[in-house]
């Protein structure tokens, strides 16, 4: 890993910070209607296992810093395309208050090609980045047609300068849908009150 790709792929994005109707406002303002709308819960959804941790990182970021005066979304992490055997079924005929963002990298680094299909439909020539990025956008499809709120990020590559970038986005989409919420987005009053009950409970 280097830490100055990381660096520099954040630069680029933060950037445009100041740049009206930039990306991470455009992801922003519309989380914000959705929350208005009643859609209660955001999914991130990663195609690639290598994502998982960063979609954590994003349920913290995105619950602590808009979780506040009754306004918030519920946050959630589901790796594509193992999801599509267990949650896909709801988002895609359950109730109407899910948002998903889903996750695609175009240049998967699995380049093998599938030399034995086995079952109904034959694979073989295909690589492992094909078929995935095939799922991605399958669901994307499949999510419209229901009429589920959904968006897809993409990234070019998983390397440090696109994370970066990746990582600069999210936290900037944040910080600009706590303020189109009217509420800050860099404290955390309710967990701070829960230390302090955790601190007279122990005695300390």
């Amino acid at each position: 890993c280097e830490p100055e790709g990381i660096l520099r792929g954040g630069e680029a994005v933060a950037k445009r910070y100041f740049q009206e109707n930039n990306e991470s406002l455009v992801f922003a303002s519309k989380s914000v209607s959705a929350m208005e709308a009643g859609i209660s819960s955001h999914v991130l959804l990663p195609y690639s296992v290598h994502l998982k941790e960063t979609g954590e990182w994003f349920a913290q970021l995105w619950a602590e810093s808009l979780g506040k005066n009754g306004k918030g979304q519920l946050p959630a992490v589901a790796v594509g395309p193992a999801v599509q055997h267990s949650q896909l079924q709801l988002y895609l005929d359950g109730p109407k208050n899910i948002a998903l963002s889903i996750l695609e990298v175009e240049g998967h680094d699995m380049g093998q090609k599938i030399t034995n299909s086995m079952g109904p439909y034959n694979l073989a020539g295909k690589s492992l980045s094909e078929i995935l990025g095939a799922e991605a956008r399958a669901t994307a499809v499949s999510l419209t047609e229901k009429r589920v709120f959904n968006r897809t990020l993409a990234l070019g590559e998983l390397n440090e300068r696109e994370m970066g970038g990746l990582l600069a986005f999210l936290e900037m989409a944040t910080a600009y849908a706590g303020y189109l919420m009217g509420v800050n987005p860099y404290d955390q009053p309710a967990v701070e009150a829960e230390k302090r009950h955790a601190r007279e409970i122990l005695g300390l």
